[in-house]
Formats: C-alpha cells, structure tokens, sequence
C-alpha cells in the first residue's frame, strides 16, 4: 500500500474508509485509463496480488486511525505501519526513500534529509547508505551520463563516484554502484576494455540469487559490451548474471539473453537448445507482468543483431513473433523485407514478409499500422475515391498517429486533403497549418509541402499557384535539404526552366490573389 500510494497514489475507496465514508459509486476497470490500470497491475503482480473483484468495506482493525497529514501524504502514513510492525526496516525506508529523489518530484537535498533524519536514527551506516542511494543515483543519472569529451560534466560525475565508492557499502549496493560506474566508464569515457573490467569487479559483489535492481543501465551495458564489442567472458562474470537470470526465471529480457547462450552455445556455455526453448517460453509468460522497459527483449535481439548475429536474432525475433509476443511480428517485417540495413539476402522473402505485416497490424503495432496504410495506397493502390477504402486508409494511418508515428499525422491529412469531403479537406490543411513549426524539421517540411499541393490544386482551401508558390519558396527558405524538395519543385514550377520561369509570371499576373491569411508565417 505504501508504494501504490507513492506511485500512483492511494486509491479512492481506502481515502473514503479512513474518513468513515463510503463511495457512491467505484471505478470499473473500462474506466480508469489503461496505463494506469496496467501499471497498477504490474505493480501487484510483483507482489502476487491481482486486483480485488470485490471492493472491501471495512478496514482492518489493526490499521491506527490517519492524521490530518497523512491525507496529503499517505504513503507517510503506510511507512509509519510498516515501522511499528517491523521497526528498524531499512529496505522499507530505502523504498520510501525513492519517492523523495527529484526522479519522483523531491526537492535536491530531500533524501539526504530523510537518511539523516529521526526515522532512520537507528539504522548503521551500511543502512543509511542505501537510504541515501536514491538521491545519489539521481545526482548521476536523472540528468543523463555526459557525451565523451564533456571534460567538466566527467570530472563532476567521477567525484561523485569516487566519493561515494569510498563510503561504507553493502555488497548488494556496492555491486549497483559498480555496475553504474562500470557503465558511465563505457558512455562518457568511452573506455570499453575499462568498463568490461569494472562491471566485472561489480559482479563480484553480487551474491547469489541477487541480480540488477534493473534491466535497463547496468545489464545493458555488460550486455552490450559482450555481443557488440565482442568480449570474452574469461572471468565467468557474464555467465553468471545469465545463470541467476535463469534460477531467477523472471525477467524477461535477461532470459532471451540466456536463452541466445544456452542455443548457440555462447560465453563457454554448453548448447542445449532444450533449455533455449523453455527459457523463452517463460519469456513469453512473463509479458503480461512487466510494464514496457528501455530494454525488452526485442531490444535484445536488436543487439544480437547490431553484434553480426543477424541469424541468431532472427531466430529468436521469430519464435517471439510466431508465439505472437513483444510485438515480435513487426520486426520480423523488418528483417524479411529488408528494411535492415546490410541485411543477409537469405533472410528475405517478400510473402513471408507480408504475412508479418498483417500480424503485426493485428497486434496493433504503430509502425506496422503506418506500413500497411502506405502499402495499401502506394503498392495495391487501393482506389480511395471509394469512402470504404478511404476509411480503412485512413483509419490504420490513425491508428499509427495515436501510437506515436509522427509521419503518420501528415499521412491522414494527406489522404484527408487529396480524398476527403470538404470538411476534411479544410480541417486536414488546418492541421498542417497548425504543424509548419513542428519541432521536427522533416515533419514541418512535409506540412508546408502539403499546404503547397492545397492551393495548388485547390484541396480545401482556394486554388491559387500565385499562394502556392509563396508557401513552396517559404518551405524552401526553411529546409533546403528536405527530401520532398525537388519533387515538390517540379509540381509546383516544373521541371526545366523555361517552364520554372513562364509558370511563376503567369502566377503572378494571372493567378488568383487571395488575402494574407493564406499567406505562408513570415
């Protein structure tokens, strides 16, 4: 309760019960938003709990009656139990003391003052220590790891690291602050043989069955370090963090990293693709419990890949994506159709390619949705001047805008612009309008090349070549390297010079003049 307070703060119905009240009315889960209710769940399943049919209607009876404090801060609240049922509990006061680091919205200094004031007074140095972590890994990372050749930003991070190396440790937080020393030495010092050597020495203070706090940072790094920069494990220390995983048997990506090793024999591990199989079995399992990562599976056999393992990942990207998992079928579009760059021409098979096309536009992936959109209009050229095929179009180009698919917001105005009623076509030239000063440059340019073909063929707004030239020579003013350029010149003025010169005078003598507000933002 504590951390569910703190992470997405104390649900209604235990606030109603603290002040003798009842709800009229609970949420169902259709409800909440799905993010919400799916980190909630994540964040139950850790624990082994699911999410109760039945709303309770009685607190405990051991529960103290709240403070008047503790309305604007229950998780204090469910800190203060804790202690009284277990006092001098240092992990529950390191948890709480996450919440308190700038990461989760604390002021500088806060966890400091948490470590060093009356709640933590008992606690030994080593405890106090982990209490304190919070706040230091946010002085070292929560702003990033500097780039190589930052020489101020790497000596301020150095200090902190070997001040706080020099501190009294635990194992365990000495094998975390290791492992972060051992990845700011590959990214900011760019030293691999260096960082090898330090995620090495963390490992040593990793006692069984411990592993990283996280997937994404630390294991990442020694990851990358052993499939992109081609490592020996001579120390066994890779191995073992892949042996834990595999006791472990719960986190997802550490176990397709085994499950590679176990496979194709890797790091001085014996094959037995027996063992590979059941390993990603378990993966699979494992989707439904984990909120998205920096560093899924996928990703995983993304680095597999960048290594020279194009084989190896394919292998894997495919048994994800055939047990329809990680939204695996997406990549295996990639692979299959070439859109991996240096790709092995084995690899590649066009119907096999399309089937994981339509897969993965079933599981509902972005970029998937924006890739069957396109290839519906520009491959199978799908006749949009029928409404039904316009709005299947349309709507999986939508599906790509609302899952993040930038190019895909001037895709549904294009299709809008060119096929829609005039409605449409007015609000999607509106839009584009609204985008000219999009923070991406090949986004706003594509805008301006869309407001462009507008006026000059009259899609929702008047049809003038006199405004449409001003939007195009604004556009070129503005991105002078943008990929649609030249086309978009040639629509616009033609294709040779006697045409550029005798389109722009008839333009202006005898094209339509319409009022500044279509005029191009100067």
């Amino acid at each position: 309760m504590m951390q569910i307070s703190l992470y997405l703060g104390q649900p209604d119905f235990v606030d109603a019960l603290f002040r003798g009240t009842t709800l009229e009315k609970t949420m169902q889960r259709e409800e909440f938003e799905p993010d919400l209710y799916e980190a909630a769940c994540a964040q139950l399943a850790r624990h082994g709990l699911k999410p109760p049919g039945i709303v309770t209607a009685a607190l405990p009876a051991s529960l103290p009656p709240a403070k008047e404090e503790d309305v604007e801060n229950p998780g204090y609240y469910w800190l203060r139990y804790c202690l009284s049922l277990k006092p001098r509990w240092a992990d529950i006061l390191a948890t709480y003391a996450q919440y308190l680091s700038p990461r989760w919205g604390g002021g500088d200094g806060e966890v400091e003052k948490f470590a060093a004031g009356p709640l933590c007074s008992a606690l030994n140095e080593q405890e106090r220590n982990d209490v304190r972590w919070p706040g230091v890994l946010d002085a070292l990372t929560l702003s990033g790891y500097p780039q190589p050749g930052d020489t101020r930003e790497i000596a301020a991070k150095q200090k902190i690291f070997k001040t706080w190396l020099a501190r009294d440790l635990s194992d365990r937080l000495r094998f975390i602050s290791l492992g972060q020393y051992a990845n700011f030495t590959n990214y900011s010092l760019a030293d691999a043989e260096l960082a090898r050597q330090r995620h090495v020495e963390s490992i040593r203070y990793c006692k069984p069955p411990g592993t990283y706090p996280a997937i994404d940072g630390p294991f990442r790094d020694f990851t990358y370090l052993m499939l992109i920069k081609h490592f020996e494990d001579h120390e066994g220390a890779y191995v073992k963090v892949l042996q834990t995983a595999v006791r472990r048997f719960e986190e997802p990506t550490m176990l397709t990293v085994a499950a590679f090793a176990w496979q194709f024999g890797m790091w001085g591990i014996k094959a037995d693709p027996a063992i590979a199989t059941r390993l990603i079995e378990r993966a699979v399992q494992l989707e439904p419990l984990h909120e998205p990562d920096e560093f899924t599976p996928m990703h995983a056999c993304r680095m597999m890949w960048d290594g020279g393992f194009q084989k190896e990942a394919t292998y894997f990207t495919r048994a994800f994506a055939e047990r329809r998992a990680y939204s695996a079928a997406a990549s295996m579009y990639d692979i299959t159709n070439g859109i991996r760059p240096d790709t092995d021409p084995e690899l590649l098979d066009d119907e096999e390619a399309g089937r994981w096309l339509e897969l993965a536009v079933d599981d509902g992936e972005p970029v998937a949705l924006y890739n069957y959109a396109w290839r519906l209009e520009n491959v199978d050229s799908l006749d949009l001047q029928e409404r039904k095929n316009f709005e299947r179009v349309r709507n999986f180009y939508v599906g790509a805008m609302n899952g993040g698919v930038e190019m895909a917001m001037i895709k549904v105005a294009s299709v809008d612009r060119r096929h829609g009623t005039a409605e449409e076509k007015q609000q999607a030239v509106a839009d584009m309008k609204s985008l000219v000063d999009y923070h991406d440059d090949h986004i706003a340019g594509e805008a301006y090349g869309q407001v462009v073909l507008a006026y000059k063929y009259g899609d929702g707004v008047p049809q003038s070549d006199f405004v449409a030239m001003q939007w195009f020579d604004r556009y070129k003013q503005l991105f002078p390297n943008h990929s649609a350029l030249e086309w978009m010149e040639t629509q616009v003025y033609g294709s040779t010079g006697m045409q550029m010169a005798g389109r722009a005078l008839k333009a202006f003598f005898l094209g339509k003049k319409l009022s500044s507000e279509h005029l191009p933002p100067k």
